[in-house]
């Protein structure tokens, strides 16, 4: 009788060489206030696969974030192998001076979550923002890539992307595509008000997609989001994308 393993080899051996039981655990979170909290959150960072690659915007704060991070995590005896990517589509919202004054003296009075709520409500009005819907795209895109990855990858591969931004771009993007289902099993995309999901997201808070396809090369994509779990909008993430212009596909 052939031993659990060789059973398991011979079951593998069987697959078609890509896309099936592929696994990408993606966490897509917002950089650190300081290089130290960047360090405390990588030596507490447990990774899911022994491939760790780190993203993030051009701002000094996200690099110095992922830098942190995933030196950390490489330098644990589970990690091995990475490398760091600084992508466009995660950088930082605009927004004009006068709007910043306004963010600033919300989030002074009422919090943080108040003035990033402020921006989502009224950023289309600021000729000189980011329209919300447009960060939310963004951010869609590298996601995306992610999400259409598996069928480029070796079967039975597991990846760990971490993706570094920054708040008002994460928060529109979860806003555009995150599914609530309420008690009563009633679902509906994205949320008018942060309060429905808890507030703005803090210094390297996260939420994580666990990207699977079975050995059919059928794929299941879930979110991981403050305990809860979620699933996203397929359709609404391919309209964000048609909102972009079309660009040069560029490396993962």
């Amino acid at each position: 009788m052939k031993s659990f393993e060789m059973l398991e080899r011979a079951k593998s051996a069987e697959l078609p060489p890509y896309g099936r039981n592929v696994e990408i655990h993606l966490v897509v979170g917002r950089h650190a206030k300081n290089p130290e909290q960047a360090q405390e959150w990588g030596e507490g960072y447990i990774p899911l696969s022994s491939v760790v690659k780190g993203y993030s915007s051009r701002a000094d704060r996200a690099q110095v974030t992922i830098a942190r991070v995933v030196d950390s995590v490489d330098a644990s005896t589970f990690a091995q192998g990475y490398n760091k990517s600084v992508r466009d589509e995660l950088n930082n919202i605009n927004i004009s001076d006068e709007m910043r004054d306004e963010v600033t003296r919300i989030t002074k009075l009422n919090g943080y979550t108040e003035g990033i709520q402020y921006y989502l409500d009224h950023g289309h009005e600021d000729l000189q923002a980011t329209d919300p819907v447009i960060a939310a795209a963004e951010l869609a895109k590298r996601v995306d890539r992610f999400q259409r990855m598996p069928d480029r990858l070796r079967s039975n591969s597991r990846i760990e992307p971490i993706v570094i931004t920054h708040g008002g771009k994460l928060e529109a993007f979860l806003r555009e595509v995150l599914v609530i289902t309420d008690e009563d099993g009633n679902s509906k995309t994205g949320f008018r008000h942060l309060d429905e999901i808890g507030g703005a997201l803090r210094e390297t808070e996260n939420f994580e997609l666990f990207i699977r396809t079975n050995e059919q090369g059928e794929k299941r994509v879930e979110c991981l989001f403050r305990r809860k779990a979620y699933t996203l909008d397929q359709k609404r993430i391919i309209d964000l994308l048609a909102l972009l212009p079309k660009a040069v596909e560029e490396g993962e």
